[in-house]
């Protein structure tokens, strides 16, 4: 007599926690990709940073000078100026650094202050930034902000005299980066003129007192 054995069907579970396991693979293959190309597009990339002193132009009438502004600001007078309600702008401080790991520590100085700036780690499209405002060794601003790039980011400071003090950051690619115009070349100078010699004059015969000689033929 035969023994009839039943034929095991896959388990279904057995087959999701197989799909499971390749998605998970892929997801980090993905994910390890991701990183290595924004790895490699920070190392590109260049962060400004700048104290600026805020004020208006003073009741008596006086001159509404706003000095220009450094090129990873340029252009955008009106935009901080309508922010923070200022038309003369000026900056005391500033500093650029290349970034490379994506945690670089640096500072940016002035007379009469210094941020430090800590870029924390890198984000999707830019950076976790740590800001410390100091005057002499206090704190006055203290902040983790988030610096994506291209978008400048300013930060209200304390009050200067009549005026604000803004901190301002800008993170840009270094291709994208404003290049400094070069000095114009100066036109060489045009060689001195030759000094005039006098010119020679040639003697004139006078009139002979004798007769005339005549030509031997």
């Amino acid at each position: 007599m035969k023994t009839w054995t039943p034929t095991r069907l896959p388990d279904p579970m057995v087959r999701r926690d197989s799909g499971t396991g390749w998605r998970a693979l892929f997801a980090a293959l993905f994910f390890l990709l991701s990183i290595a190309g924004a790895t490699a597009a920070r190392a590109e990339d260049l962060m400004w940073g700048g104290l600026i002193v805020a004020e208006n132009p003073p009741k008596d009438g006086g001159p509404n000078v706003s000095p220009k502004l450094p090129p990873a600001l340029a252009g955008r007078e009106k935009q901080i100026g309508r922010i923070f309600g200022y038309k003369n702008l000026r900056v005391i401080g500033q500093a650029q650094q290349k970034i490379k790991t994506g945690e670089e520590d640096w500072l940016v100085p002035s007379k009469r202050f210094y941020l430090r700036v800590d870029t924390k780690n890198p984000i999707p499209n830019g950076y976790l930034v740590g800001l410390q405002l100091y005057q002499d060794d206090n704190v006055l601003v203290e902040a983790t902000v988030k610096l994506a790039r291209g978008n400048p980011l300013y930060i209200r400071g304390p009050q200067v005299g009549n005026g604000q003090l803004i901190i301002a950051l800008v993170c840009a690619r270094e291709s994208a980066w404003p290049k400094p115009k070069a000095p114009a070349a100066k036109p060489a100078a045009a060689p001195a003129p030759a000094p005039m010699s006098s010119p020679v004059s040639t003697p004139v015969p006078g009139p002979s007192s004798g007769p005339a000689a005549v030509p031997t033929v």
